[in-house]
């Protein structure tokens, strides 16, 4: 099964174990919700890089990027963008990142802009606080690639 997207609900984040009814997922899903699940509970998950169709080749380079930005760990937009060969392409990078149709899977609230801020989401800065303090990286703090 290939995955078509994940969103968020636009309710306030307290990230926990989400409910499902058996009915909810097809058994070929189960494999991502039991991840997802893990997710939320503050466990770090290796998800799967889904097929990245219908968007460019830049976009597929900068997520495929963030895909690989660990758990607890965030990257600047220019990192990301100096990561990928593209120096000055900081706003290339934010532009792709939030076309990102697998936010969770592909991380890319682990991109954070210069200084620690926050930068954008697509499903809002509190859910992009919530999760990233829900993997223990301390926002205002300097940002950096931790392995």
């Amino acid at each position: 099964m290939d995955l078509a997207s994940v969103s968020l609900s636009d309710f306030s984040p307290a990230p926990s174990s989400p409910g499902f009814e058996s009915g909810d997922v097809p058994p070929e899903g189960y494999k991502v919700v039991k991840d997802l699940i893990l997710y939320f509970r503050g466990e770090p998950v290796s998800f799967r890089l889904p097929r990245l169709c219908g968007l460019s080749d830049f976009q597929r380079k900068v997520l495929e990027m963030v895909w690989h930005i660990p758990f607890g760990a965030t990257f600047t937009y220019g990192q990301v963008a100096e990561f990928i060969g593209v120096p000055q392409g900081a706003r290339a990078v934010g532009t792709a990142v939030g076309k990102n149709p697998f936010p969770i899977i592909i991380p890319c609230h682990r991109v954070v802009a210069s200084g620690g801020k926050l930068g954008g989401y697509g499903a809002g800065t509190a859910w992009k606080r919530a999760l990233l303090e829900m993997e223990g990286e301390l926002l205002g703090e300097a940002v950096s690639w931790r392995s």
